[in-house]
């Protein structure tokens, strides 16, 4: 599986996009409603503040991927046996099947690092 193979599905597929934009969201959120607390209630010590914000960010993570991983694994076996009801064929182990898994795989991956890099990308300052 080589990384123009991996940019093909994704061009095929565009829930991957929309895993993104969507808990990139929720990253942001989160993100921005911790800092707003830490401003509130007067924090200053960036540690704290970064601590405070990558806790959740790995938790969305974690999170994403997991129910990605579920939700995905579930919609692409249903789509895989209407196929192969269609077809009459056991295709598990062909092209299609290894593309579904793969897409599983990566829409999972998405799904849960697109929250944390936001995250990262967000408390950064706090880093300098």
């Amino acid at each position: 599986m080589n990384l123009q193979y991996l940019i093909n599905i994704l061009r095929e597929e565009g829930i991957a996009r929309r895993f993104f934009v969507m808990n990139s969201f929720d990253g942001v959120l989160t993100v921005l409603g911790v800092i707003t607390a830490m401003y509130l209630s007067g924090e200053s010590d960036s540690r704290i503040i970064l601590l405070s914000c990558f806790a959740p960010a790995v938790a969305l993570m974690i999170s994403g991927i997991w129910s990605a991983y579920a939700i995905e694994k579930a919609e692409r076996a249903l789509e895989l046996r209407r196929l192969e009801g269609q077809m009459l064929v056991d295709l598990g182990e062909t092209a299609i099947g290894k593309k579904l898994d793969t897409l599983v795989f990566i829409d999972s991956l998405i799904n849960g690092l697109s929250p944390l890099i936001v995250s990262l990308v967000i408390i950064f300052p706090f880093f300098l």
